[in-house]
Parts: C-alpha cells; sequence; structure tokens
C-alpha cells in the first residue's frame, strides 16, 4: 500500500509539472501570435507603399516619354 502511495504522489508532482509546462507554451503561443499579426500588418504597409511607388514610377515614366515624343 506505501508503495502505491508513493507512486501517486510521484505521479501527482509529474503532473504538475507536465501542467505548467502547458501553461508556459501556452503563453509563449500566444505571444507568437500577437508577433505574427504584427508582421502580418508590415507586410501589408509595405506591399500598398511598394505598389504606390510603382505607379507612380511608371506614370512618371509614361509622362517623360509621352512628352519626350511628343504625345501630350
Amino acid at each position: 500500500m506505501a508503495v502505491l502511495e508513493q507512486i501517486a504522489k510521484n505521479t501527482e508532482k509529474v503532473l504538475e509539472r507536465v501542467e505548467s509546462r502547458i501553461d508556459r507554451i501556452g503563453l509563449r503561443l500566444d505571444r507568437l501570435d500577437v508577433r505574427l499579426d504584427r508582421m502580418e500588418d508590415r507586410q501589408n504597409s509595405d506591399f500598398k507603399w511598394l505598389m504606390g511607388m510603382g505607379l507612380a514610377g511608371n506614370g512618371f515614366l509614361f509622362a517623360a516619354m509621352a512628352h519626350g515624343f511628343h504625345w501630350i
């Protein structure tokens, strides 16, 4: 009977350690989720900026060519 009680105590300690590790992993995953959201927001803004610069550059190039070839 004493052996079973000792096994139960050891099992309880192990389960407490496992539970605390799972909680820490959950917190780390939450922080990772927040970081990924911020990265996604930055990528969206970078894409919009890059798209705007590309359109502006092409517009400038077209205007310069139109002026040079006397289209306008």
